[in-house]
């Protein structure tokens, strides 16, 4: 039979202090989504947003014991920006406030749209979809 195992006290505050933290952090990004999606809805006229597929975006890079993944770490980071961005809660929250605001909210394919990149390409990929 395996023996219990138990945690410290500073342990338990320690990992409590943490998901405080976490949770902190995730209220954080959703006001500021949420004031970002109502500013959008409110004051402007036909919001587009790239239709991106976030599932398929962040798909491991591990791969394989036989065939074993290449730049697993850049992909982590990666896939970790991608969602503190939450572009699916954004679009969600988007067509939720559109309709009640106004504005006409248009998903356009991403394809083409950041790869002639002389700027920024949030900004580049707007220009090209507004064309």
């Amino acid at each position: 039979m395996l023996a219990h195992c138990t945690r410290s006290n500073r342990l338990n505050r320690t990992l409590r202090a943490v998901a405080e933290l976490k949770a902190r952090q995730a209220r954080r990004r959703l006001d500021f989504t949420h004031k970002l999606t109502t500013d959008l809805a409110k004051s402007h006229g036909p919001v587009a947003i790239e239709d991106l597929r976030v599932k398929q975006m962040t798909k491991s890079a591990k791969g394989t014991r036989n065939a074993p993944g290449v730049r697993v770490s850049q992909k982590s980071g990666l896939n970790c920006a991608i969602f503190d961005n939450v572009p699916g809660e954004r679009r969600r929250q988007l067509a939720h406030k559109c309709p009640a605001h106004g504005p006409l909210l248009v998903a356009v394919s991403p394809a083409g749209t950041s790869q002639t990149c002389g700027d920024d390409a949030d900004h580049n990929a707007s220009v090209v979809i507004h064309t």
